[in-house]
């Protein structure tokens, strides 16, 4: 296969794993940003810290601020709809939720988010992700959810997190979700 690379490189196959060298490495455009210098676009982030530490609300607050095109703490966001999959079910959330929207003036109807409020096993070999799918694209017809948020992970994670093999499985379905939705 011919290829523009730079001599010492040499592109063995037109797809799968390649090669770049520095000068192409540096040809990458920026990343795009879904909350400026925050949180990229089509990235796998992750909210760790130990229990009682607000990480649900400030995944709530990111999660509404692009579903309501807000501003998230003087950074802009990249607007889009966002599917909240909040595992440890509906009330708490809603209250938290519906305080978020008082807070900022904002109705309902203009935050474009859809939540999941029960656990559903996130992994790349689960019968449910394809589950998942279906119900995503079923209920939001042609729009791309933008951002997709689970939380939490104890509640979507089958197997023991301290395993490489199990959080690999993990990792892999919530790749199968990026790769779908490019969210």
């Amino acid at each position: 296969v011919s290829s523009a690379r730079p001599s010492s490189f040499v592109l063995s196959r037109p797809t799968g794993p390649r090669l770049f060298s520095m000068s192409e490495l540096l040809l990458f455009p920026p990343p795009e940003w879904l909350v400026d210098g925050i949180l990229p676009a089509g990235g796998l982030v992750g909210i760790y810290g130990q229990p009682g530490t607000y990480k649900s609300f400030v995944a709530i607050d990111i999660a509404m601020s692009v579903a309501s095109n807000v501003l998230w703490h003087g950074h802009t966001v990249k607007s889009g709809h966002v599917i909240y999959v909040a595992a440890e079910g509906g009330i708490g959330i809603a209250k938290r939720a519906h305080a978020w929207l008082i807070d900022r003036n904002i109705k309902p109807i203009n935050a474009n988010i859809a939540w999941l409020t029960e656990s559903i096993p996130v992994s790349v070999d689960s019968e449910n992700m394809g589950l998942l799918f279906e119900t995503i694209n079923d209920e939001l017809y042609d729009r791309q959810p933008t951002l997709v948020v689970i939380d939490t992970l104890a509640r979507c994670f089958d197997g023991d997190e301290n395993l490489q093999e199990d959080m690999g499985r993990f990792i892999g379905g919530v790749d199968r979700l990026r790769r779908e939705f490019d969210a």
